[in-house]
């Protein structure tokens, strides 16, 4: 319920009702999956081949694998997500950070504050302020 966007970084965060903070980055060129999606997007590939088949089948090994992954358009894209509030969000700050750094600074509406690097994800504070 809460939304920040920083121009100059193309650098967009949101937060939920549900308490859920999610910060994306536009990118004027198409853009590799993290490892993880790729590893999701495996998992359902095989899925989708199983239930069509009807047959397990084998995977290929990493690199025909991620090379066969589809690439994320150019556009705003995931970069980091949480669900450390237990309440809606009610603030969302982007804050620059020294050179190249990126804070994300969310608070909700029980008075929790969260401080986030937006770069790692990695969750720097949260409590009561």
């Amino acid at each position: 319920t809460s939304v920040a966007f920083d121009l100059e970084l193309a650098v967009l965060a949101a937060g939920t009702q549900a308490g859920q903070v999610t910060v994306f980055q536009w990118s004027s060129q198409p853009q590799r999956l993290t490892a993880a999606e790729v590893a999701s997007w495996r998992r359902r590939a095989g899925e989708l081949r199983e239930g069509c088949s009807g047959a397990a089948t084998t995977e290929q090994g990493d690199s025909a694998g991620e090379s066969a992954a589809p690439m994320l358009p150019a556009g705003f894209a995931c970069t980091m997500r949480h669900r450390k509030h237990g309440s809606s969000v009610t603030l969302v700050r982007l804050i620059s950070w020294g050179a190249g750094g990126l804070r994300l600074l969310s608070a909700d509406a029980g008075a929790h504050l969260c401080v986030t690097d937006a770069i790692s994800g990695e969750i720097l504070w949260f409590g009561f302020p």
